[in-house]
């Protein structure tokens, strides 16, 4: 990975999921992406965490399968 990626994970506990805290934390990580002058970040989730999947996508980010069926890598280029 080069300086000008940026790499993240978030957890929020399942008591919490579904109120949108996790589009929250993303909204403000992308801020501060743009303000740190990153040209990408990634991540990798679980393919089971259908939230995080459908909120990446509406946020732009490029999915693809890894080598695990049950880990996607998530990337956007900003």
């Amino acid at each position: 990975m080069d300086e000008a990626t940026g790499e993240y994970s978030v957890a929020v506990a399942d008591a919490y999921a579904g109120q949108g805290i996790g589009s929250e934390i993303m909204r403000q990580l992308l801020d501060a992406a743009h303000g740190h002058h990153l040209k990408r970040i990634v991540r990798q989730v679980l393919s089971e965490n259908d939230g995080m999947v459908v909120t990446m996508d509406v946020l732009g980010f490029s999915v693809s399968m890894t080598d695990d069926p049950e880990i996607m890598d998530l990337s956007l280029r900003l």
